[in-house]
């Protein structure tokens, strides 16, 4: 019984055995006693009414199961079982008591609960089979399966611990699920069932939700309806978390995208360094060559064909040089690119096309009227390519960094540097050292 009398002087309390709370005090033994048998008689109704409500119309159905590390109710580990010379993920369900869901109130789960949960799994209530899977999300892929027409049971067992379980045995779908299990990966088992799969109005249930109950806490029929009703804001919370946990998943899905982005870029920047490294090995050979080649021509008469084939030597040479130097300019602009400051600004795409243009000493075009061009490859025509291509440069370059005045010129723009810091020469060296 969950109640019990204790006499105190002249009177005679009722207390509840669990918490030792005071119910309610009698002058006489006789009228304690009547209120000992109404309470106790209040609880039996309260949990007979509970077992109609579970078991009404087409009563309580399995849906799925999902491994987890922290179950809300205590129950048994899975694992590994030969039956018969064949493996099964034995794993514990449901065990018998009183509970509370958040959102739909007390469920009661005993024998013949449990019985009405076997007869609609034989039946096949869930027509689409009941699997072991991740997160509570079957489309991730099954681990197992319980259902019979995949070699899998369900049935109940008792535990000297537990009491009565209600214990599914699935077929593993691969030695990846046995190994899960066998390795500690996951250890206990999560239950999505249906308490009324006739009942559109109520959606399916986890035992993640459920909080168990004992006898003393089950006192009328009306305080479980206060309850329910009570329950919507905490139904509510549970929803923004559910919502807030989807966030998070997303946000991790991006994360992992992005990551994977950024090792394909650096995969293919490594890729361009290695061809610009292989091209400069095979122009200085081809550079060896030539030069023994010309020895050899100043110190003796080359026939024709030599000739040919020299001066053919010398084009592949400086087409070489062309490739790898674009290849190395390429590297370079696109380190550049991918940079960013502690605020996640970069270079303006501009500044890195007049700078790749500079390096590969081809024509800069700055507007309709302003063309610079490299007439020539001797000392004066390189100042004065050199000098024109740093003077555009520069006024692009205001507004990199942040200063307190402008002038009355400066047009407003997005500082990718960081205000606090100055770069100088220590800066940029190591920032290209490793090019």
């Amino acid at each position: 019984m969950p109640y019990t009398i204790k006499k105190e002087g002249s009177q005679h309390c009722v207390y509840k055995k669990d918490t030792n709370e005071k119910v309610k005090c009698h002058s006489s033994a006789k009228e304690a006693q009547a209120h000992l048998g109404a309470l106790e008689s209040n609880v039996q109704e309260t949990m007979a009414e509970i077992e109609r409500i579970v078991l009404e119309k087409g009563g309580p159905v399995l849906l799925g199961i999902a491994v987890t590390n922290r179950p809300a109710l205590p129950l048994p580990p899975m694992r590994i079982v030969d039956i018969d010379g064949k493996r099964y993920i034995k794993t514990p369900f449901l065990r018998a008591g009183v509970f509370e869901d958040p959102r739909y109130g007390r469920l009661i789960f005993n024998q013949a609960v449990f019985d009405a949960m076997l007869k609609n799994f034989e039946n096949g209530a869930s027509y689409f089979g009941v699997s072991l899977d991740l997160r509570h999300k079957p489309e991730l892929g099954a681990l197992a399966w319980y259902s019979k027409d995949h070699g899998g049971f369900i049935k109940k067992e008792y535990d000297p611990e537990y009491g009565t379980l209600l214990v599914g045995y699935g077929v593993p779908t691969g030695q990846d699920a046995i190994e899960l299990i066998e390795k500690g990966k996951y250890i206990y088992a999560s239950v999505d069932f249906h308490p009324n799969y006739k009942n559109p109005l109520v959606k399916k249930l986890s035992t993640d939700d459920l909080v168990e109950l004992a006898d003393t806490d089950l006192v009328s029929l009306e305080e479980i309806m206060s309850d329910v009703t009570i329950a919507q804001a905490e139904l509510d919370a549970l929803k923004e978390q559910a919502k807030k946990a989807e966030q998070v998943e997303d946000l991790e899905a991006k994360l992992a995208e992005l990551e994977s982005q950024v090792a394909k870029e650096v995969e293919e920047k490594e890729a361009v360094q290695e061809e610009a490294e292989e091209l400069e090995e095979k122009v200085t050979k081809l550079e060896a060559d030539l030069k023994s080649y010309r020895k050899e021509e100043d110190d003796t008469d080359v026939p024709e064909a030599v000739r040919v084939q020299l001066e053919q030597q010398n084009e592949e040479i400086n087409r070489l040089k062309k490739e790898a130097l674009a290849s190395r300019v390429d590297a370079l602009i696109e380190k550049a690119k991918a940079r960013r400051d502690e605020e996640g600004k970069g270079h303006s795409p501009i500044l890195l096309e007049i700078a790749r243009s500079a390096m590969l000493g081809e024509t800069i075009e700055a507007g309709e009227e302003k063309v610079i061009r490299l007439e020539s490859v001797d000392p004066a025509s390189l100042a004065s390519y050199s000098r024109k291509a740093w003077e555009l440069l520069l006024e692009v370059l205001p507004g990199q960094v942040q200063f307190e005045t402008k002038t009355e010129t400066s047009e407003p723009t997005e500082n990718p540097l960081n205000a606090d810091k100055t770069y100088g020469k220590d800066v940029i060296d190591a920032f290209w050292a490793d090019m």
